[in-house]
């Protein structure tokens, strides 16, 4: 992060060089000046740069000629985000709006359409409204369509020009004067009526009336998607709008019309599934069964009611009492599933969908009973005709390449998935048809999607049908072919990733390994020759991303021998401390599951297991030492901490086994040592003091006491989960709920741990062996082990042998490593804090002592998002800011005072605050540093730390000015903390301590 002077200072020499630029009488300079501009916000995105940057801007617009008016009106569409900082909006408005009564049209235009760039900034400025909205008369075409392009970015975002704007659009649309051309510019507008709900059956009234005068597509499709629009924002006229939309779809003929009316009735079924009535199903079905009606309008009226399934009233909307008496929803989806149906349409599996959710949301009933279910799914299991020449394996239509849209498959497969977790004795018709043999290695999208789903069935139980490993590669084997190179890795692994999730966390022998990647080698072999199946002869990267893979889903000891070959192939040092930290990580897991599945049944098999866990602890140590020496303090920043993490909890594991075994754990008398010399203590005491019963009273000693010094450890590895989880704004859902679960493991030890040493929980333990310690099969997610966990100690008495097998338990699942190949970005979240009054080059601020200090905060939050993203994942809504005084004391260390907290809103990217500081009135050396806590739209806290930009610090030097000028002024101190007396009373104090002492 920049020096905070140094960032003044170089946004004065670059204010001064713009300044320069913009005043040369050059005009190919004033352009390449104009240019670099939205770079400077970039760089400097505070208010006071921008507001002296684009007063100057402004005033060049002014003065400037068209093409220079041009160039900046680019140039501000480029920074329109840093625009909206500006805090000068009247000033900048009084500059621009003489422009609007040129004799220039093109200049009138230019200086419309920047008006709508500062649409956020003016957008409650009634000059400009009035401006705007008597340019919409223009009969010039340059100042019309500017206009209008205007009026939309104001009427989206301000009420009051929208108003105003209702009453002017509805004379406009109905004068016959009317350019067509700008009617059908200006009916969209019509959207934003209703913000005045006293004008909104006017311009109702008005479009309805203009639809039925202007038959053509165009006006038609513009003003019923007007209309629907204006509909969601104000639900008055939903009935009529539906009844509006059936009527003018039974009359359209054009295909175009015919597939915008549905779309519009699909946004008013999402929107508003509650304003829907039975007759509008009853129209929508005898639309369906017409024989006019083509596969993809009646897949999309089945999407019609696959949304209406939300509604309040589902049950009485899409059941029907007597379907002989009137067509209902049923006998849509069974005329979908019996019909011919073309492989390219998405009614098939929109049919399904519907049914799914209908049986879901409603209940079981003719719908979709268990017959229909397996008739359902064997139709999707219909062949469609065969892929490839040589394969010799004929695909159903959801593999064809002619098949469905993706989307609708998605949508398939995830009811599908839906259904079963609803009914999971439906789930056997997966095995019935054999959807497993349609599987093979191939790039194809719908390949990847039919993984994904069957890898989902393998995840919520060992069912009996399910292909083992062997067979599922063999069938790969044999139906192998090269895929074409425009083909994605990620799409081919997925079927690699089936093969794992079919083999339920039992690690692959070596001839399945090489089977995998003699499939592999195969699939990506160029046309050479079939490659050998190695990992050093295939693309690295997709041996990469095989690797993680195979640590992800229960495969640690393949994915260490895969990271391990790879540093053979890796050029620079930092690569290789990486593949080793990975490969040194799964190997750990690896080990210590063997030697946990490997323990005795009975004996001495605590220790060894405490000696398992301790070793894999200082395995995944050396592991965090080889990542970070690969860029671990910022690039693998979240992997190093992680490593650390799983190795601390490995060894709270191994002390907590070590304590809970000599207290007693197991012990093969049923009494351990410990106990035995309690009793002789207590038996000692109780023949002192006259009693010989020798009974244990509660006067004993809880021997698991000891286990509450545990505590501190355990506490400390809370704070490091807390700490990484805070710093993960950016990771993806997966990585986050992987260490909330981490959290929610550490926090049951920790309360168990807490109630070792009560008497209340005395319990003396017997013997028991390592076939005591079985627990129900889970999946291998920190998630349901620590719900497994929580269901023990609910139904055992607390004991030292139960921590153990809490323990025994955790270890013994199938390996679960790293979430989610180590944090996924999501987005890219930066902070950037600067502090007023600063220092050069992080020089010392000298200050009086006992004077105040007015601390003021500027801060930026720069939120990107990823490929495919509207918006961010954690938008950030405020900042929490933290100021803390650290006081230097030499060698013996430092010690923190917060000073003050404010919770600000973050408008656009930018936040302000101000702190008035009261300094310490002692001469010493100490340092001011302001923390800021983002807090995203669910009101999370996130803290990036001094690496994310969110941290800040002053050093201030506090030095006395002398003893009577110091008295002079009073205590300031004083003066604050007196600030709620009467004014009298305050200033009475002050003179009392300003006069000097005789």
């Amino acid at each position: 992060m920049h020096d905070v002077n140094e960032i003044g200072r170089d946004a004065a020499i670059s204010i001064m060089e713009l300044n320069k630029g913009l005043s040369s009488p050059n005009l190919g300079e004033q352009c390449k000046t104009i240019a670099e501009f939205p770079s400077i916000f970039e760089q400097f995105p505070f208010p006071v740069v921008i507001n002296s940057i684009f007063l100057k801007i402004a005033e060049l617009f002014r003065e400037g000629n068209n093409f220079v008016r041009l160039g900046i009106l680019r140039a501000s569409t480029d920074c329109r985000s840093q625009l909206e900082k500006l805090t000068i909006s009247d000033d900048i408005v009084r500059k621009l709006i003489p422009l609007t009564d040129s004799n220039d049209p093109t200049a009138r235009a230019l200086t419309l359409r920047l008006f709508g760039v500062l649409s956020r900034i003016v957008k409650d400025n009634i000059s400009v409204h009035h401006v705007l909205m008597s340019k919409l008369e223009s009969h010039y075409e340059v100042e019309l369509s500017a206009a209008i392009w205007t009026a939309y970015e104001f009427a989206s975002i301000s009420k009051a020009f929208a108003v105003s704007l209702c009453p002017i659009l509805c004379d406009l649309l109905s004068d016959f004067t009317t350019d067509i051309d700008t009617k059908l510019k200006l009916i969209p507008l019509g959207e934003y009526a209703y913000h005045d709900m006293v004008f909104l059956p006017k311009m109702r009234k008005c479009l309805v009336q203009l639809l039925s005068s202007h038959t053509t597509t165009r006006f038609v499709t513009i003003i019923c998607d007007t209309l629907t629009s204006l509909e969601i924002h104000s639900p008055i006229y939903t009935s009529n709008q539906i009844e509006l939309l059936l009527t003018h779809f039974r009359s359209a003929s054009a295909v175009d019309v015919r597939t915008n009316l549905l779309s519009n009735l699909i946004n008013l079924a999402n929107k508003l599934p509650n304003q829907w009535d039975s007759a509008h199903i009853s129209q929508l079905c005898e639309t369906f069964l017409e024989t006019s009606t083509t596969d993809q309008e009646k897949a999309t009226i089945l999407m019609v009611f696959y949304h209406l399934t939300s509604s309040v009233n589902a049950a009485e909307l899409l059941s029907c009492a007597n379907p002989l008496s009137k067509p209902c929803v049923s006998v849509c989806v069974e005329h979908a599933l019996t019909g011919e149906v073309a492989t390219s349409s998405s009614l098939l599996p929109n049919a399904l969908s519907l049914a799914c959710k209908i049986s879901r949301c409603i209940g079981v009933d003719a719908i979709f009973d268990s017959e229909s279910v397996a008739a359902m799914l064997v139709a999707a299991h219909a062949p469609a005709g065969y892929v490839g020449d040589h394969s010799g394996f004929s695909s159903s239509w959801i593999l064809s390449d002619s098949g469905p849209p993706l989307q609708a498959l998605r949508l398939l497969y995830s009811e599908l998935l839906k259904f079963f977790e609803a009914f999971p004795s439906y789930v056997s018709v997966i095995g019935s048809i054999e959807l497993f043999k349609e599987v093979r290695l191939s790039g194809s999208p719908r390949m990847a999607l039919l993984c994904q789903f069957l890898g989902r069935i393998c995840e919520n139980d060992r069912l009996a049908w399910l292909p083992e490993p062997s067979e599922l590669l063999t069938q790969l084997r044999t139906s192998c072919n090269p895929v074409s190179p425009t083909c994605g890795f990620d799409q081919l692994l997925q079927v690699c990733v089936l093969v794992f999730r079919v083999a339920n966390g039992l690690p692959l022998s070596k001839e399945q390994q090489h089977d995998l990647l003699e499939c592999l080698a195969r699939a990506t072999d160029d046309g050479s020759g079939a490659a050998a199946a190695s990992a050093t002869t295939l693309d690295p990267w997709i041996v990469y991303k095989l690797a993680c893979k195979a640590s992800l889903h229960k495969q640690p000891r393949f994915a260490a021998e895969l990271f391990e070959q790879l540093t053979s192939l890796a050029i620079t040092e930092k690569n290789i401390s990486w593949l080793r930290g990975l490969a040194a990580f799964n190997c750990a897991h690896a080990d210590l599951f063997d030697a946990v599945s490997d323990l005795p049944l009975g004996g001495t098999w605590v220790p060894k297991l405490i000696s398992a866990i301790t070793t894999a602890s200082a395995s995944i140590l050396e592991a965090q030492q080889l990542v970070l020496a690969a860029d671990g303090h910022t690039v693998h920043r979240f992997q190093t901490a992680y490593f650390e993490i799983r190795s601390v909890l490995l060894s709270c594991l191994a002390r907590m086994c070590n304590e809970a075994f000599q207290a007693g754990a197991f012990a093969n008398s049923g009494v351990c040592s410990r106990w035995q010399q309690l009793r002789r203590m207590n038996a000692a005491l109780m023949k002192s003091e006259g009693d010989h019963t020798g009974k244990i009273t509660s006067n004993d000693q809880n021997p698991l006491i000891s286990l509450r010094s545990l505590l501190p450890l355990w506490k400390g590895l809370e704070e490091k989960v807390s700490a990484l989880t805070q710093q993960c704004i950016d990771a993806d859902p997966g990585t986050l709920r992987h260490l909330n679960a981490i959290l929610d493991l550490v926090h049951l030890f920790i309360e168990i741990l807490t109630k070792c040493g009560s008497p209340a929980e005395l319990k003396i333990p017997e013997g028991a062996g390592l076939s005591d310690c079985s627990v129900p099969v889970s999946q291998d997610s920190f998630e349901s082990a620590v719900a497994i966990l929580r269901q023990l100690v609910a139904h055992s008495p607390l004991s030292a042998s139960l921590l153990v097998n809490l323990a025994t338990h955790l270890v013994s699942q199938s390996p679960a490593n790293f979430p989610s190949l180590f944090f996924t970005r999501c987005q890219s979240t930066q902070v950037r804090l600067v502090l007023l009054p600063s220092t050069n080059n992080s020089d010392t601020l000298t200050l009086s002592s006992g004077a105040s200090l007015v601390l003021r905060v500027m801060g930026v939050v720069t939120q990107s998002q990823m490929d495919g993203q509207r918006r961010p994942l954690r938008a950030v809504t405020a900042v929490k800011l933290i100021l803390n005084l650290q006081h230097h004391q030499g060698p013996g260390g430092n010690t923190n005072e917060c000073l003050g907290m404010q919770l600000l809103p973050v408008r656009g990217d930018f936040f302000s605050g101000e702190f008035c500081v009261d300094l310490p009135s002692m001469v010493e050396v100490c340092r001011l540093t302001v923390e800021a806590i983002l807090l995203d739209d669910q009101q999370r806290k996130w803290k990036l730390g001094n690496e994310g930009g969110a941290m800040a610090s002053l050093n201030v030097r506090i030095e006395s000015v002398g003893n009577n000028s110091a008295k002079s002024v009073g205590d300031t101190r004083l003066v604050l903390q007196n600030f709620n007396l009467p004014l009298p009373m305050q200033v009475e104090g002050i003179l009392t301590a300003a006069t000097p002492s005789q």
